[in-house]
């Protein structure tokens, strides 16, 4: 059997400051989207994980650090085999591994009938990365703390998002070392941009607190968003920390046409929709 883990984009992500445990303080509001992994699963004595790009192979990958943890729990200890089919790129700031661990975390939780509450999984999901828990709920969220307080927005009106990744994969704890005072933002932006799906359900772009470090660090990040904003002026933006660059679309034919103009030197391009959290 089989089951799908959703990629994400973030509509607005801003940085409150620094913790004093080293982690930073985010506001995002954030959207699944209709790009997405898939992880193949068959019950088994041990518990197995194996990943279509060699790469991601590995105890440290988090389905199997996902699968660990929901499995520490269970009386009986029982197996499965796990194998991560990856069509979400890699280090490329759509949140491809976190919704692969939160998919496993509530896949397992269900196959293994162990009746995890969602604010179980929740705390479980935040041992695992800062996006995590959002992936529980999927659709629209405003995310804060440093990703564990997720707060369920009204489904926005439908969006079409083209998607255009350089040929570079970014650290994201590097970016965040990166950063400065002069990165950070208060949060009132991400509010507006939640509050205006609220009131009116309508999508509209805030601003990423990573983009300055990310542009610096990678130059092939700052060409890519040149481009992707020629092409659909106004509406690019970069997700999570990169780096890709997306646009916000009026139609699926236009997501097409952008991907078309900004393809090139190695790029990866996708089009995608907004997904709801029923579906995610």
């Amino acid at each position: 059997m089989r089951f799908r883990a959703y990629a994400k984009v973030n509509l607005s992500l801003e940085v409150l400051g620094k913790r004093s445990d080293g982690y930073h303080d985010l506001s995002s509001v954030i959207q699944t989207v209709s790009l997405w992994d898939e992880i193949e699963f068959e019950d088994d004595v041990n518990l197995r994980f194996s990943a279509s790009d060699p790469v991601l192979n590995g105890d440290d990958n988090l389905v199997k650090r996902a699968a660990d943890l929901v499995q520490q729990l269970a009386p009986t200890r029982p197996g499965g085999s796990l194998v991560l089919h990856k069509a979400i790129p890699h280090a490329a700031g759509l949140g491809g591994g976190s919704s692969d661990a939160a998919a496993t975390l509530t896949f397992l939780n269900d196959r293994w009938a162990l009746n995890l509450s969602l604010q179980q999984l929740v705390e479980i999901a935040a041992r695992l990365g800062s996006d995590v828990p959002f992936f529980l709920y999927g659709g629209t969220s405003l995310v804060t703390g440093r990703g564990e307080y997720v707060y369920p927005l009204p489904e926005p009106e439908s969006a079409w998002y083209a998607l255009v990744k350089p040929a570079v994969s970014v650290s994201t704890s590097d970016i965040f070392g990166l950063l400065s005072p002069d990165d950070w933002t208060d949060g009132s932006v991400t509010h507006e941009v939640a509050t205006r799906i609220c009131e009116s359900a309508t999508v509209t772009l805030g601003l990423n607190g990573l983009q300055r470090a990310v542009f610096l660090r990678y130059p092939e990040a700052r060409a890519c968003f040149s481009d992707v904003d020629r092409a659909a002026p106004g509406r690019a933006f970069m997700t999570g920390s990169g780096p890709t660059i997306g646009a916000l679309c009026g139609s699926q034919t236009e997501a097409q046409r952008v991907t078309e103009a900004a393809k090139g030197a190695g790029r990866w391009t996708a089009v995608a929709c907004s997904v709801a959290c029923e579906l995610a």
